[in-house]
Order: C-alpha cells, then sequence, then structure tokens
C-alpha cells in the first residue's frame, strides 16, 4: 500500500482534483519575460562552445531586464520585454572586478542609447555573488556546488536553500518593481554539483529548480556548455543543436527553452557585414537561437549579434537579413529568399552610371540630381536596388541601404570619383566596368 500521508496528490487525484474540465474556458496566459525568447518562470538553457560571450550575452540581457519601463529599452532582440526588476548573478568563474567591469560597460553603453538611464541605480538592479572572490569567512564551503549527494540519496546544498531563502526573504519585503524576477547561474559545469551525464542528478536538480522557480516567480537562466568534439554540420546548423549540449538529455528536455550560441562560420552570408565592419574579428559576429521550447509562442529566429568592447553587443538581424537566410527555420519551409549583397547592388549602380555617361570620354561628369532622378526612373528593373533609398548626402555615406553608401564603396574601388559638390567628376567607360571575380 502506498502511503498516502506522504504523497497528498495520489488521494487528491483519486477525488478528482486534478480533472482538467476548467481548461475549456481558461484564457491564454502569456509566460515570458521576454516574449519568446525568456520564460518568466522555470529553467533556460543558454550554450555554447567556449569564447562565444554567452556570460557576456546574460550579462547584457539581465542589464536590458533591470532597466526601469520609463527610461530603459522596451525590447531585447527586438522582442518586448514583459517583465522587470531585480537579477541575481551568481557567478563561480569570474572574479568580482571582472563582472563589475563588464557590468558597467553595458549600463554606460545602455545609458548611451537611454540617456535617461540612471547608471549608479541599474547597476544596483543587479546583485551580484561572485564566489571565487568571496574569503573563507563570507563562504565557507569548500565549493559552490548547488546539488549534492550520491545515487537515490541527492539533494540541495546549503548553497541552493540560501539561494531560495535570499529570494524569498528579499521578495517577501520589496516593492513589486524592486523583487527579483530571475537568476542567472554561470555555470553548469561550474556549480551544479555532479557530473553533468549523471541523468538522475539532472533530474531531481532540474525538478527542484523548476518546481521553486515557479513558486517564487522567478527564472533560472543557466550557462551550458558545447564539447570540444560537437560538430556544427555547414549548411544545417539546426541539425543535432540540442544534442550539442554536454550532459545529459535531462539538460534539454527539462528546461522550457534552450538557446544555443556560436561564432558566425561558412554557413552565414557576412559578406555585406564584413563590407561595413572591415576590422571584424573571427570571434565578434555571434549567432544566438532557439534551438527547443516547452513555451507556446517561442521565437525560433536567429539573431546576429557583434560584441560590443563595452561589454554589450550590438543586434544586426534587422539590418541584415540575409545572414542566416540559407537555414533561418522561420522562413516559409522550401522558400529560400533572393538575396542581394552589397556587391549586387553597387552592379546595379555601375549599370545606370554606365549608361548614363555611354561608354563616353571618363571626364564626363553627371550631376548628383541627374543621377538620382535616373536611378528613380530605373529602380524597378534592379531587384538588387529595391530596398536602396535614393539620397546622396554626405550624412548617409556611411549608411547601408542607402545610394550614398552604394557610391562611396565604388569610389572606394576607383569606379567613379565624386567632387565636393556630389557630382561624379569622371565614370569609366562601360568596358571598364565589368567586376572582377
Amino acid at each position: 500500500m502506498t502511503d498516502n500521508s506522504r504523497n497528498l496528490w495520489i488521494s487528491k487525484a483519486k477525488s478528482g482534483a486534478f480533472r482538467a474540465g476548467a481548461a475549456a474556458s481558461a484564457d491564454e496566459c502569456p509566460n515570458f519575460a521576454i516574449d519568446g525568447l525568456l520564460p518568466a518562470t522555470g529553467v533556460s538553457m543558454w550554450f555554447g562552445p567556449g569564447s562565444t560571450g554567452k556570460t557576456q550575452l546574460l550579462l547584457w540581457m539581465a542589464a536590458n531586464l533591470a532597466s526601469p519601463s520609463d527610461t530603459g529599452p522596451t525590447a531585447w532582440l527586438e522582442r518586448p520585454i514583459r517583465k522587470r526588476g531585480h537579477i541575481l548573478v551568481l557567478s563561480a568563474e569570474d572574479l568580482r572586478e571582472h563582472l563589475f567591469s563588464r557590468i558597467g560597460g553595458i549600463a554606460r553603453r545602455l545609458k548611451s542609447e537611454f540617456p535617461q538611464i540612471d547608471c549608479q541605480k541599474l547597476c544596483d538592479r543587479l546583485h551580484v555573488i561572485p564566489f571565487l572572490s568571496l574569503s573563507e569567512e563570507e563562504f565557507c564551503e569548500k565549493n559552490p556546488s548547488l546539488y549534492q549527494g550520491k545515487t537515490s540519496q541527492w539533494q540541495g546544498s546549503m548553497t541552493l536553500s540560501g539561494i531560495e531563502e535570499f529570494i524569498e526573504d528579499w521578495n517577501s519585503e520589496a516593492p513589486e518593481d524592486d523583487k527579483i524576477i530571475g537568476v542567472i547561474m554561470d555555470s553548469a559545469v561550474s556549480m551544479a554539483g555532479f557530473e553533468l551525464s549523471n541523468s538522475e542528478a539532472t533530474t531531481n536538480f532540474l525538478f527542484r529548480l523548476n518546481r521553486v522557480s515557479e513558486r517564487q516567480s522567478v527564472f533560472w537562466a543557466i550557462v551550458g556548455h558545447s564539447p570540444k568534439a560537437a560538430v556544427i554540420r555547414e549548411g544545417d546548423p539546426l541539425e543535432g543543436a540540442v544534442d550539442r549540449l554536454r550532459g545529459a538529455a535531462m539538460w534539454s528536455t527539462s528546461p522550457r527553452t534552450v538557446v544555443e550560441l556560436r561564432l558566425a562560420g561558412e554557413t552565414e552570408q557576412l559578406g555585406d557585414l564584413q563590407f561595413l565592419y572591415p576590422d571584424l574579428g573571427r570571434r565578434d559576429i555571434v549567432i544566438a537561437n532557439v534551438v527547443k521550447s516547452n513555451s507556446k509562442d517561442a521565437d525560433f529566429k536567429p539573431r546576429v549579434l557583434r560584441r560590443l568592447r563595452e561589454g554589450a553587443f550590438e543586434d544586426l538581424t534587422g539590418r541584415f537579413p540575409n545572414v542566416c537566410a540559407s537555414w533561418d527555420p522561420t522562413l516559409p519551409r522550401g522558400q529560400k529568399p533572393q538575396t542581394f549583397t552589397s556587391a549586387d547592388s553597387q552592379d546595379a549602380v555601375l549599370t545606370i552610371i554606365s549608361e548614363m555617361s555611354g561608354g563616353g570620354p571618363e571626364e564626363e561628369t553627371i550631376k548628383s540630381q541627374d543621377l538620382v532622378a535616373e536611378f528613380k526612373r530605373r529602380q524597378a528593373e534592379f531587384p538588387a536596388l529595391q530596398d536602396i533609398i535614393p539620397a546622396t548626402g554626405g550624412e548617409f555615406k556611411t549608411r547601408r541601404g542607402h545610394l550614398a553608401f552604394l557610391l562611396k564603396a565604388l569610389a572606394n574601388e576607383g569606379h567613379i570619383k565624386i567632387n565636393r559638390a556630389g557630382n561624379l567628376e569622371k565614370a569609366k567607360p562601360a568596358a571598364a566596368l565589368v567586376r572582377t571575380a
């Protein structure tokens, strides 16, 4: 016989307490802190190889969530922020000064975009526990493991109990806007307290986190890792993505959302990016995308991110929509979009200039207003020019998607020469306007 005194759910089930009749009239209940990307409660995994910016990304996300709604950003990675408050950062891998340097840089970057942000107040909404920097008097445990034990005897550590107690006490006294809404754990390898391939320990640990986070109304965002031998298939980086998360299967099945971070590679179309940012390093462009989610309305669109020195990222997804177009799961199946690079657009402009000059002498001058008029007249003939704005002013030379940007590129390559008045002082004849491969 089952001891029902310890398992009240059994007697409740027998009485019909768990029948789902109320579901027939239940309203949809959005449960995201950030729409489609970060569930408001439960565990989410953020994993990838070393040096892909996992900690940096989550600190950036934390600063966005901690910023007040009336002075800070309303969205993160183009998705609305639905829940704001304090964030608890647990780190067993970085020193206090390193974390503070990153957080300070991120706060100053946000202030440059949203001048009304108070950096001091924003940083005060992030609680950082850097276990490596704590003295033995402050933290007397042998390590910051959150779970401990052995087969059939796994249980939460004193550290985990202390974290849960801190959140409980803080939120019981804090006003609504100052409650802790989430925990960042960096990382699973250094803080779980067991070998990540141990299925039993993983199951117990994640069940505990998911259950307590639901009760406390907080999320747990955990940094995970990819094994060094993990392979990303060229042409289809989504295949086997979840399997690249180090550890037992429960690390990917139990969390509500799993996000992979990796450096951009051969699968991505980086031509336009490299043209606009010629000094990009190999680690400067990061691809982040949800590879698995149990949440309704999860956003599987891949994000293209550029690392910034300040510790934050710049989201380039909207400006460069074709970078991941060959494998983007949010695009219609079997339908590859027609993509155009800056070189395609430049070739189209060269054709217009060539035909305007009529293959005549190289000294022929084409006035700026004449070029703009001809560009507008013939723009529909060239698919690569459909999204180009016919603006030639100097302020548009650095803005991708403008005619001035393309003209500057052509001038840099020696195809044209632009005088101070903005007119084409010199245009090569048609025969010379052939771009070499």
